[in-house]
């Protein structure tokens, strides 16, 4: 798991947080395992900076975390900007 320059944040109200973050992939890995304090994620949002690309993920929380993938092509190692909505 790539941690290096990576930024989490958390915080929200009323019930809803937010995690809020940049994370990268692995060398040339189409996933990733993002670490969350969120336990049900209501909605994502995932942009690779690198290629300007979308990235995906199903929400389902496995073990506090949230697999996030990519398509086979793009940046090695790329960096990703996400926000994450849940309780």
């Amino acid at each position: 798991m790539a941690r290096d320059g990576s930024a989490q944040k958390m915080g929200g109200g009323m019930g809803i947080r937010f995690d809020v973050g940049t994370y990268s992939f692995v060398t040339s890995a189409t996933t990733v395992e993002l670490p969350t304090a969120l336990t049900t994620v209501l909605s994502a949002v995932f942009t690779i900076e690198d290629d300007r690309l979308s990235a995906a993920s199903d929400r389902v929380v496995t073990a506090g975390s949230v697999t996030v993938t990519r398509a086979g092509s793009g940046t090695s190692g790329a960096k990703f900007s996400y926000i994450m909505s849940g309780y």
